[in-house]
């Protein structure tokens, strides 16, 4: 019929559990990838992009070289676009936008009184 299966349990206790299981999340965690950079050796630009990705949370957020902030700027200088241009445009439309406001109440309140 059927067949005996013996099962054996071990239990251990709060110190040796910690020694014996693995109970950190390293599987969730993007792994450090290894790259073999050699002198003269050219990307293509999909391995540039796959290893960026791999990379992406390792490369600091902002600074004035190998930095988020750093790509982002040189990109944008390439695409003819000057981030200053758009920190200087933002702030001119911030300005109008308060004008504007201040017109639409100046109306508002002078159209009220009789």
């Amino acid at each position: 019929m059927g067949q005996i299966v013996n099962i054996k349990k071990t239990i251990y206790d709060a110190a040796s559990f910690n020694e014996v299981v693995d109970t950190s999340f390293t599987q969730l965690v993007p792994q450090n990838p290894t790259i073999n950079v050699e002198e003269n050796n050219v990307l293509s630009v999909d391995e540039f992009f796959r290893q960026y990705n791999n990379l992406f949370y390792e490369i600091p957020l902002t600074g004035s070289i190998n930095s988020h902030e750093y790509i982002a700027e040189r990109s944008l200088t390439y695409a003819g676009v000057s981030l200053q241009g758009i920190y200087d445009e933002l702030e001119f439309l911030r300005q109008e936008n308060i004008q504007l406001k201040n017109q639409i109440v100046s109306t508002t309140f002078t159209n009220l009184t009789p």
